[in-house]
């Protein structure tokens, strides 16, 4: 990663990390999990299943090394 004003004197592109690519380029199936994990789907317009997406991630998701900042997400959020 190259850093500002860093010893490289070619300027910085800015634009996607990876090019750009059609559905039918992109992989349909899930990647392999380790053992004892499986892949779900979530009907997120299910109100049970967003409960419980909701409840997830307000209770587990990252937050900082000192514990004043955590993403909180709405059940709205969700669904937008």
């Amino acid at each position: 990663m190259p850093q500002l004003g860093g010893s490289s004197s070619a300027p910085l592109e800015e634009g996607p990390i990876d090019e750009l690519k059609h559905i039918k380029d992109v992989k349909q199936e899930p990647g392999a999990l380790p053992a004892g994990f499986e892949w779900s789907l979530i009907d997120i317009k299910n109100d049970e299943q967003c409960k419980e997406v909701h409840f997830l991630l307000d209770e587990n998701y990252v937050e900082d090394d000192d514990a004043m900042f955590r993403f909180k997400y709405s059940k709205e959020f969700l669904l937008w």
